[in-house]
């Protein structure tokens, strides 16, 4: 049995088991949430291995992308293992950990108003655009358009390059905007943006 056919039958039994119901304690239901994460994670993991062999076999990215319904430009930051040039190793592919929780400590810094906290985390190219009262000002413009932040939603967390970038939906009193951050691999701050529910949706 192939490793395809036997995650196929992981699968097929865990949809069996969905779809007899039945009631479940909550700890079973979060059990089964758990169960199909994992079967998610090791068909992605499935992928990218059948991804990069289709590569060794001489397909191209766009004809990869093609097939799983995405452009060759994701399909690479997807599955690709690009070389470091800088060091020849194969570059890091996961985002930096804890990412969200960085995020959201932002954005809550930002709104107690500790400018220099915030701005400590920069990187050189950040900190050289944007200093302390730089920052102080951009956040006034964005309270000054969409009003106090009423709430927050759940950060979205993807790689891009080499930045982890993170979306945290945010409702003002105006209406929904999205802060987008952006970590280097030392985990600090190499972009800062607020925008539209609109903007937020476009590509990379």
């Amino acid at each position: 049995m192939t490793e395809v056919d036997d995650l196929a039958n992981q699968v097929q039994q865990f949809a069996r088991s969905i779809a007899a119901g039945g009631a479940d304690s909550r700890a079973a239901a979060l059990t089964k949430v758990y169960d199909a994460l994992q079967l998610g994670r090791r068909a992605e993991e499935l992928l990218s291995a059948t991804a990069r062999h289709a590569r060794e076999c001489g397909c191209t990215w766009q004809e990869i992308g093609d097939v799983v319904g995405t452009t060759r430009q994701a399909a690479f930051q997807r599955f690709g293992k690009p070389i470091d040039p800088r060091t020849g190793e194969p570059m890091t592919r996961t985002p930096i950990p804890s990412a969200e929780i960085m995020a959201d400590d932002l954005l809550d810094k930002l709104r107690a108003g500790q400018w220099s906290t915030v701005a400590s985390r920069f990187n050189p190219t950040m900190a050289r655009a944007l200093d302390d009262s730089g920052l102080a000002d951009a956040w006034a413009s964005v309270i000054a358009l969409g009003g106090e932040v009423d709430s927050t939603g759940t950060p979205f967390v993807r790689l891009h390059g080499l930045h982890t970038v993170v979306d945290v939906p945010i409702e003002q009193e105006a209406g929904a905007t999205t802060m987008r951050v952006a970590y280097d691999t030392d985990g600090l701050i190499a972009g800062l943006f607020l925008l539209t529910p609109e903007a937020a949706q476009e590509p990379l």
